[in-house]
């Protein structure tokens, strides 16, 4: 039986060795001149006020959740919304800032499932960390109006093309 690999990804080969080389060749591989550079770029291209750039998703989820704990006074034990079908490093995150993950069940799109979301909120929901799967965006504008600005974005970069305009976030998080 052949194999057919799905979302395989195109680089720019040439482009990507130029830039490596140049970090190569002043000794900086670090967060330094070129990933501010990114991340002002970024800015720039994505119209957000702030962007900064981990070594990981994971290390962003994490962050973005230890921030909003602090920030909005969120306690141990309250609950984020999420989906079971992700990296378990999505679910960890919550974790790591002792709050609990609520599972809701996804639809057909491998999303999570609107109705399953309103079922699952509670006095103890603090928001819904929403996880893009394979291209895919699912229900999101039925989820954007449940959450309003509760909510946490997990997305691999390819899917922000599809959602610019529609965005309306505390937390996005992009993954490679």
């Amino acid at each position: 039986m052949e194999k057919i690999q799905v979302l395989k990804p195109k680089y720019r080969t040439e482009e990507i060795l130029k830039e490596i080389q140049e970090c190569l060749d002043t000794s900086w591989t670090g967060m330094g001149g070129k990933a501010i550079e990114f991340e002002e770029k970024w800015k720039e291209y994505a119209d957000f006020e702030h962007a900064h750039f981990l070594q990981s998703a994971t290390a962003g989820l994490h962050l973005a959740l230890k921030v909003f704990k602090e920030k909005y006074g969120w306690e141990d034990g309250d609950e984020i919304i999420t989906t079971p079908l992700t990296f378990v490093s999505t679910n960890h995150a919550i974790m790591y800032e002792n709050l609990k993950p609520v599972f809701a069940d996804v639809d057909d799109s491998l999303c999570l499932d609107p109705e399953s979301v309103l079922t699952n909120i509670t006095d103890k929901t603090r928001a819904v960390m929403f996880v893009g799967i394979g291209g895919n965006i699912g229900q999101y504008n039925k989820i954007r109006e449940i959450c309003g600005g509760e909510l946490i974005h997990n997305f691999q970069p390819l899917l922000f093309h599809k959602l610019v305009g529609m965005l309306m976030f505390r937390c996005l998080v992009f993954k490679q």
